[in-house]
């Protein structure tokens, strides 16, 4: 049996082949793309997570908190501490003391449960409830 057209035959079938492998090779090449920017984004977001974990870090938490009793005298404080979670009370404190709590207060990375600030005259009373 003779094919009478058998070089066309082979010139098609290999350019069937050559357009058969760029497609795989585009799609390959791609996918490695793709992968390697959903790695990319991958490790960003890791440091991101590693860096907001130094950040909140309980132990740096608690001293900074430790440091609010400071800020006032003793007999104007009434501290409550049980575990990772916190109630003070500042008691007759003047605004500008109140300023400064609550700049501090709002500085750290702690979750605020209630905040309740009451004005008697020049006076200011603060409960702060708070957990880390």
């Amino acid at each position: 049996m003779h094919i009478k057209y058998k070089n066309e035959l082979l010139v098609l079938v290999s350019i069937i082949f050559l357009i058969g492998s760029y497609i795989f090779k585009t799609d390959a090449l791609n996918t490695s793309v793709q992968s390697l920017h959903e790695t990319q984004s991958s490790l960003v977001e890791l440091q991101e997570a590693v860096s907001l974990e130094k950040i909140w870090s309980p132990k740096d938490i608690k001293s900074k908190l430790k440091s609010l009793r400071s800020m006032v005298n003793e007999e104007n404080i009434q501290w409550k501490q049980r575990g990772k979670k916190i109630s003070i009370k500042f008691i007759d404190i003047s605004s500008d003391k109140l300023n400064k709590i609550l700049n501090k207060v709002l500085n750290i990375a702690i979750q605020i449960e209630e905040m309740k600030i009451i004005r008697d005259k020049d006076k200011y009373t603060m409960e702060l409830k708070c957990k880390w």
